[in-house]
């Protein structure tokens, strides 16, 4: 293995400093099909492993979808075999009614995560290369994608490392043909029927003919974008920092610092507030009808952004939530009446008597309070309705009761029974220390 060519050399030192890159990872594993690119990484990181003691694992993908897979599956555990590094065959199941092409990646990266957790192993490497970087951002230009797609395949993203985005196919045979070094031939490859393949046989040939160059430019301003489409994100997360509050599976923004950004920044703002629910990705409808109607005079308005993802906009909020929240209800301490009656959001005096064997919660059905000052009593809903507490925040605002009976609405109000008057005999100062669902906080308040 080490008395294998200059190229070979060339390439496995682009493969061992964009391992220095991504924080050079103990573990390793290397998803092999037994193709060119993948058989070459392959050799790359065997030798990596050995110059560097990390710990290489490779995984064979088995979708049985074509009658050469057998084949490949055994000319990749001998290969292993034969460069005494670990292999793992793993199995899958497709539904050949839907798109076929779609359901084979998603069982692939399911099937190798499920290794990669199964064998505590760091980062998965796959063997993608320049050209199916450029096959890339073509597929999403075609499709009408915004930066994130038009970005292409991030050299590390999601515990996944593609180490050979910078290197040529050409490259890649030289080095396999050069070295005597047999892999398999996909015969699927050549079907044009996939859009992935009509680009590869059709496309990229014809821009190539027009500009040799074709396949560098664009992975070259896939990178471009990428870096602008990273800057524009990390802004957006700042903003959201600023204006906007998640915590806990309650996440908001102010309405109307939002309108006032441009267009583009709205994008970023959406994706990332999305991001802070889901782990999937927004299309670009999807994002503009949020936008548009965040920017329309819709008011206590239901939106579904996405399956299971949902939002409600108020005047001054929008509201996203997909019902993992997990809000905790906080804590009050008591303390010796001073002679101040307290904040009436954070602290409140209140008749030690009349909240005896009260306890904090959220709302309940039935839930009734006399407001302090009125008549008589209402129904809770209503209070929270005249308070314009946001209906996303309602179950789970904390609240002072005793039975059915609401003490206290922390944030908004005492009740009449539990308040101060010339007759109480005992006085208690009660603290609430816990950040409310509205971002308000005895740390600093109101954003």
């Amino acid at each position: 293995m080490y008395g294998m060519s200059s190229l070979f050399d060339k390439l496995y030192k682009v493969v061992e400093d964009s391992y220095y890159d991504i924080g050079a990872p103990e573990s390793v594993l290397a998803a092999i099909s037994g193709g060119a690119d993948s058989v070459a990484l392959l050799y790359f990181l065997r030798k990596l492993e050995l110059q560097k003691g990390m710990r290489l694992m490779s995984c064979h993908v088995h979708h049985g979808l074509r009658e050469t897979a057998d084949r490949d599956a055994i000319f990749v555990q001998n290969l292993c075999e034969q460069l005494q590094t670990t292999f793992v065959l793993k199995k899958v199941e497709l539904n050949t009614a839907s798109n076929v092409e779609a359901e084979a990646r998603v069982a692939r990266y399911n099937a190798l995560n499920s290794v990669k957790k199964e064998n505590n192993i760091d980062v998965t490497a796959t063997g993608h290369h320049m050209q199916d970087q450029a096959e890339t951002v073509l597929l999403h230009l075609m499709y009408g994608s915004g930066s994130a797609g038009l970005s292409g395949m991030h050299e590390y993203r999601d515990g996944i490392w593609r180490p050979l985005l910078s290197i040529k196919p050409e490259e890649i045979y030289t080095f396999l043909h050069s070295e005597g070094i047999e892999y398999c031939f996909d015969e699927t490859n050549e079907d044009e029927s996939f859009m992935r393949n009509a680009i590869r046989k059709t496309l990229i040939p014809s821009m190539l003919k027009l500009y040799p160059r074709a396949v560098e430019s664009m992975s070259r301003c896939a990178g471009i974008i990428r870096d602008e489409a990273i800057a524009w994100r990390e802004y957006a997360v700042e903003w959201l920092s600023k204006y906007g509050f998640s915590l806990n599976g309650v996440n908001w923004i102010w309405r109307s610092a939002f309108n006032k950004v441009n267009i583009a920044l709205k994008r970023h703002i959406l994706r990332a507030l999305f991001n802070k629910v889901s782990d999937a990705e927004l299309s670009f409808e999807q994002v503009e009808n949020f936008r548009e109607l965040i920017e329309s005079d819709s008011v206590n308005t239901f939106h579904t952004v996405r399956a299971n993802v949902n939002a409600y906009i108020t005047k001054e909020r929008v509201h996203l939530y997909n019902y993992d929240i997990n809000w905790n209800v906080g804590i009050i301490e008591y303390t010796d009446y001073l002679g101040e009656f307290g904040d009436g959001i954070f602290t409140q005096a209140l008749d030690a008597d009349k909240i005896a064997g009260s306890v904090l919660r959220f709302r309940r059905e039935g839930d009734r309070i006399h407001p302090l000052g009125a008549k008589g009593s209402q129904s809770l809903k209503q209070y929270m309705i005249d308070k314009k507490i946001d209906m996303p925040f309602r179950d789970i605002w904390p609240l002072l009761a005793k039975g059915n009976e609401i003490l206290w609405v922390i944030g908004y109000g005492v009740s009449q029974n539990a308040s101060i008057r010339n007759n109480t005999k005992n006085i208690i100062m009660a603290k609430y220390g816990f950040v409310l669902p509205d971002g308000n906080s005895i740390r600093g308040g109101k954003k």
